[in-house]
């Protein structure tokens, strides 16, 4: 039987990949311009040098915190673990399509990373030594806008509003950019060419993947319900003619 429960098929969503494609083009275009840009003329050094004076030792474990935990060796744990609760108390197919856009939005900035090879601002006593010397762009940043970009799509796809996750999701940005600045890791164009590669492939992928969950939703069964609901007993969907158009 072909079944669906509340929420089976996606809200009507923006042309998200409009702003996703080009912002991701103008992103990745200006990562690999970094390295010729003089941190002295852009006022990106002296941006790092007023930050640097915001130090404070209460404010350094939280600098370490952001550094270790929103960090390359947890972040992919954090998506997992995500990933598996969505699966757990959601519908299952949408924890795969959050693991794989939050995934993919993540991979732009490893590209730029490998290619633009802009030296980190080590001058300005940073607060920790890297295996790498590549500054552009932050990965921390990129994660956390990538989850972002994820919450909002099991959301949409719950019809479900998502605006406070927006909200959070640029706040935790900025907290997390900020953070990288204090540490003088990154320059603030690595901060935000990281944000916006993540964003860009977010919002390219966003129509795409709800397309997919739609599909996935319609057809009903094992995938399509969230636990606890019995395919046999589940009502079954309306016809596709009576679906509400994109």
């Amino acid at each position: 039987m072909t079944v669906a429960t509340r929420g089976t098929t996606p809200t009507r969503s923006p042309l998200t990949w409009l702003v996703g494609l080009p912002l991701l083009v103008v992103s990745f275009l200006l990562g690999l311009m970094a390295p010729r840009i003089n941190p002295h003329d852009d006022g990106e050094w002296q941006a790092l040098d007023t930050i640097k004076t915001t130090r404070e030792s209460w404010l350094n474990p939280v600098s370490k915190a952001v550094e270790v935990y929103v960090g390359p060796a947890w972040s992919p744990w954090v998506i997992l673990a995500a990933a598996v609760v969505i699966f757990l108390f959601r519908r299952r197919f949408i924890a795969v399509t959050f693991a794989l856009v939050t995934g993919l939005a993540w991979l732009p900035g490893h590209f730029v990373k490998d290619l633009a090879h802009r030296p980190r601002p080590d001058h300005l006593d940073a607060m920790t030594s890297y295996a790498d010397n590549m500054s552009m762009p932050s990965g921390h940043t990129g994660i956390v806008a990538a989850i972002t970009i994820g919450a909002c799509l099991v959301a949409a796809n719950e019809h479900r509003r998502y605006r406070w996750i927006v909200v959070v999701g640029v706040l935790a940005t900025l907290f997390v950019g900020y953070f990288r600045m204090y540490a003088a890791a990154h320059y603030p164009l690595d901060v935000l060419v990281g944000g916006a590669l993540a964003a860009g492939t977010g919002l390219a992928l966003w129509r795409p993947a709800l397309a997919l969950n739609r599909r996935v939703n319609r057809g009903g069964g094992f995938w399509a319900l969230p636990p606890g609901v019995n395919p046999e007993t589940a009502p079954a969907l309306p016809s596709r003619a009576a679906e509400p158009a994109e």
